[in-house]
């Protein structure tokens, strides 16, 4: 596998040439601020884009002219890191030597996107459609009580900080939208986004960086994403939220700052720590609160270390609130004072190291990683990262508890969970 990446004044290329797979992909990413007043507004475009384009004008001619292409798959979505929104445009297609007759699949797909992204077509009807398959969605937050705990928690927990915009945006926000909107929406983020175009397969790098540079005609840019979020927060008492609603189960959210950020000296730790705390069914969490104790019905953590928090998500019993929340604090504490089998810690180390062999056995892991490398400018080193997660000690896994403050505790729960 050889990796290109190429900084452009007005694209940045990530080019992975393998013959591992029998897929390309290509990706195309744009950014720009994470922001409350356009995070719903960017959120609906790449979605009509994905429907229609000026010379493929109904969802009718998309959908045959992608099954022509032998079957292509191509997404679209919305995603964030630290302060900075993302939009993706997204095609993965069959290497051109499994076509018939040596067809340059490759070439139409790049043909494909540059329809795609520089020739839209702003309909009425798929307009309403869209939003109203987004308001949908919103909607189907609420009917998932645990998406709905982690949304509500979030709103109160940074409260008057940015990590609470979701990247999908608002339906408050969303009514607000007008069909006139569309243009002024995507022509910002085409003239003024951060744009990073990401391929991964059996491909010719000079070929394909001339392919390219003749498709993809941006304008030079100078936005500079912020992708560590270090927005935090004064406060002396934890806020405890109780909120009693129609649900069978209880669900559980709790919050910490940690601060420990992505690619500080705490990082790899803070890896470590979360696996052996609650990020799979071999944690302490898991083997004490749902194994032994039969306390939780699931129970995970996860961190977040382009804002430095870590989150616990449950599905409790109302009743065993406390028990939970006392043997977390137990849990926390023996990891403190190292007062566990090692056992936990070398199982740790080889989930994080499985995971990220198994993203290497994918093209999306593969093209994932080299992205976001490039967007901190860092080298894909797969050799680094392991001699970093394996050095970690018992010790520096104990300070990384040690940071932990606990923030907001949030339960939802029904009127008859007793």
């Amino acid at each position: 596998m050889d990796i290109k990446v190429i900084h452009n004044s007005n694209y940045t290329l990530n080019l992975i040439t393998t013959k591992k797979f029998k897929t390309t992909r290509i990706q195309v990413n744009f950014a720009n601020d994470l922001n409350i007043d356009t995070v719903t507004k960017r959120s609906i475009l790449p979605y009509i884009m994905h429907s229609v384009s000026k010379n493929l004008d109904s969802r009718e001619k998309m959908s045959k002219y992608l099954e022509n292409m032998y079957a292509a798959n191509f997404n679209v979505g919305v995603s964030k890191i630290g302060k900075t929104h993302f939009v993706a445009f997204e095609l993965s297609i069959i290497n051109d030597n499994f076509t018939f007759n040596d067809e340059k699949l490759f070439k139409k797909s790049i043909d494909f996107l540059n329809e795609i992204i520089f020739n839209p077509y702003f309909n009425q009807e798929i307009f309403k459609e869209e939003t109203r398959l987004l308001k949908e969605f919103y909607d189907s937050v609420y009917a998932n009580k645990m998406k709905y705990a982690i949304k509500e928690m979030r709103q109160i927990m940074f409260e008057n900080e940015l990590y609470k915009i979701d990247p999908l945006g608002c339906k408050d926000d969303l009514e607000k939208i007008e069909f006139n909107d569309l243009k002024d929406i995507y022509n910002n983020m085409i003239n003024n986004d951060l744009v990073t175009i990401s391929i991964i397969g059996d491909i010719d790098i000079v070929e394909t960086q001339k392919m390219v540079k003749d498709a993809f005609i941006f304008k030079d840019r100078i936005f500079k994403p912020v992708l560590l979020d270090n927005e935090t927060k004064t406060f002396n008492e934890v806020t405890q939220i109780e909120k009693v609603i129609d649900v069978n189960q209880g669900k559980l959210v709790i919050g910490y700052r940690n601060e420990s950020m992505y690619l500080s000296e705490d990082y790899y730790k803070t890896l470590v720590f979360n696996v052996l705390f609650g990020a799979s069914s071999e944690s302490m969490l898991f083997k004490e609160i749902r194994e032994e104790k039969g306390l939780v019905y699931f129970i995970n953590s996860s961190y977040d270390p382009y804002k430095g928090v870590v989150f616990i998500s449950a599905g409790i019993k109302a009743s065993d609130f406390d028990n939970v929340l006392k043997t977390t604090e137990n849990i926390i504490s023996n990891i403190i004072k190292m007062d566990y089998n090692d056992d936990f810690i070398s199982t740790a180390k080889s989930i994080i190291n499985n995971r990220l062999i198994e993203g290497l056995d994918s093209n999306l892991g593969i093209m994932s990683r080299v992205f976001r490398n490039s967007l901190f400018d860092q080298k894909f080193d797969i050799e680094e990262i392991q001699n970093q997660i394996f050095k970690v000690t018992k010790e520096d896994i104990s300070n990384m508890a040690k940071k932990l403050k606990l923030d907001t505790v949030y339960l939802l729960r029904g009127d008859k969970d007793e």
